[in-house]
């Protein structure tokens, strides 16, 4: 019932139009052929990720990074790291929070919409998912 962030948006829509192909027939990153993401592709692909955790981030922008497709690349990307893309940028935003919870007195909300979560409510929940108290009580723990 929540709005969704940049990257889960377009992970979602991504994964759709692959069920979609599949039912057709057509064939998805799922098969074993093709383009692999290499070591340096996936370097670029984190670089650009830690340079624009403050900006809107999606899927489509991670693959132009690597000339793969959508369904490639998320493919790729889950096998290298263990987790799918959306999951991986998440998490990288709530390391940056809290960084920012401990060296500013930056109010929580400004944070969060600060690193793209559309709403307090869905940042504090992946935050607590994470880290294991609510962002407040991270910086009066680590502050």
């Amino acid at each position: 019932g929540e709005p969704l962030t940049d990257i889960e948006a377009s992970a979602l829509s991504a994964a759709f139009i692959g069920e979609l192909i599949a039912l057709q027939g057509g064939s998805t990153a799922g098969s074993r052929s093709g383009p692999r993401l290499d070591r340096a592709k996936l370097s670029r692909v984190f670089e650009y990720i830690e340079d624009n955790l403050d900006s809107r981030i999606t899927l489509d922008e991670l693959c132009s990074h690597c000339n793969l497709s959508l369904f490639r690349f998320a493919h790729e990307f889950r096998r290298m790291t263990g987790l799918p893309p959306a999951r991986f940028v998440i998490n990288r935003r709530i390391d940056r929070a809290k960084l920012r919870l401990k060296s500013t007195d930056q109010p929580v909300r400004n944070i969060a919409t600060s690193l793209g979560f559309e709403n307090i409510s869905h940042f504090r929940r992946q935050f607590t998912r994470l880290v294991g108290v609510r962002p407040g009580e991270f910086r009066r723990i680590t502050g």
